[in-house]
């Protein structure tokens, strides 16, 4: 499976909802996630920085992390 991220369109098989998450978050934010993923941050300090619900995108950020790409 692929997941990308790309000018705001998500593709995997189930969205879970990130696409919504990753319209209301700004650039700054959406940087912060890729490198957090790139230097291997935990995924529930990147949603505390955000604010963002940890359940709503842990799937799709370990998704998108040991299976597929990430383009921000």
């Amino acid at each position: 499976m692929n997941f990308s991220i790309k000018n705001g369109y998500t593709t995997t098989d189930k969205p879970y909802g990130l696409y919504e998450k990753y319209n209301q978050i700004s650039k700054e934010e959406r940087f912060f996630i890729q490198k957090s993923i790139e230097n291997d941050y935990s995924l529930r300090s990147v949603a505390r920085k955000l604010k963002i619900n940890v359940l709503s995108i842990s799937k799709e950020f370990k998704k998108c992390k040991y299976y597929g790409s990430y383009d921000f």
